[in-house]
């Protein structure tokens, strides 16, 4: 299988503290993977560098994948719309691809929250309505910072399956604290300790 990402020798640095030290993964076309570590040794760091988002002080990242989605640790939503049309602005914000964003939302358990705003959402809602709008995006690689809190876990067990089903045709990048979750997710060589 032929790889989409290739991380080498990723050194970064916040002042004195080094929290990626010659750093370095491959990883094939699609499935999960689970970053796993003490907070503040690089995890969000890593996303942040792969999504292009910091330029590493040093080392390469060479990728094939052609369109990224990047779900944050806090929600990010746009405060004046509702969480239908949070989805569905990835989507281009057109009446016809509405179904496309309720389809998602209603899976992840929001099918009562589609047309209220994020302060009238929960934190996890909030984290859903995030986390839909990552997925529904058409990415080939999905980057999700800790996107289990908040969550009960059933609904972590409902976000987990279809976490799979998206890795079926796209690479997904995971950061969380939650061994249980990562082992769920995929297999013991598929989770990254940093």
């Amino acid at each position: 299988m032929s790889l989409v990402l290739n991380i080498k020798q990723i050194c970064h640095s916040f002042g004195d503290n080094k929290v990626l030290d010659k750093f370095s993964l491959q990883l094939e076309t699609r499935g999960i993977y689970v970053f796993m570590g003490a907070s503040g040794c690089g995890k969000t760091t890593l996303l942040n560098i792969i999504a292009g988002l910091i330029r590493p002080q040093s080392g390469t990242i060479e990728s094939t994948h052609k369109k990224t989605a990047y779900m944050f640790q806090e929600a990010r939503l746009l405060p004046t719309s509702s969480a239908l049309d949070n989805v569905n602005l990835v989507l281009g914000g057109k009446k016809e691809t509405l179904p496309i964003a309720s389809e998602m939302l209603s899976k992840l358990g929001l099918s009562d929250a589609l047309d209220k705003l994020p302060d009238e959402l929960s934190g996890g809602m909030k984290q859903r309505v995030s986390m839909a709008r990552a997925l529904v995006y058409g990415a080939d690689l999905i980057l999700l910072d800790e996107p289990f809190n908040g969550l009960d876990a059933s609904t972590c067990e409902r976000v987990i399956e279809i976490l799979r089903e998206h890795a079926n045709d796209a690479l997904v990048l995971i950061v969380s604290h939650n061994e249980e979750y990562a082992h769920m997710l995929c297999c013991e060589d598929h989770i990254i300790r940093l």
